[in-house]
């Protein structure tokens, strides 16, 4: 079984008028694509700044 990972991306969820955004992570295990979400990062955006220190902490 192939199992491989990348690296986290910010995904965009809407709910009717709302916008969500999470950091998610994909892997690949054979045929089939899961995602994992990482963090709830709120209804605005992050700016790179933001994205940047989260990946970092995530990371460690």
């Amino acid at each position: 079984m192939l199992v491989e990972s990348k690296m986290p991306y910010v995904r965009v969820k809407r709910r009717g008028q709302k916008v969500y955004y999470y950091l998610v992570e994909s892997k690949r295990e054979g045929n089939k694509v899961r995602q994992r979400i990482i963090r709830y990062l709120g209804t605005k955006p992050p700016t790179e700044e933001e994205l940047e220190n989260i990946l970092k902490e995530v990371n460690r």
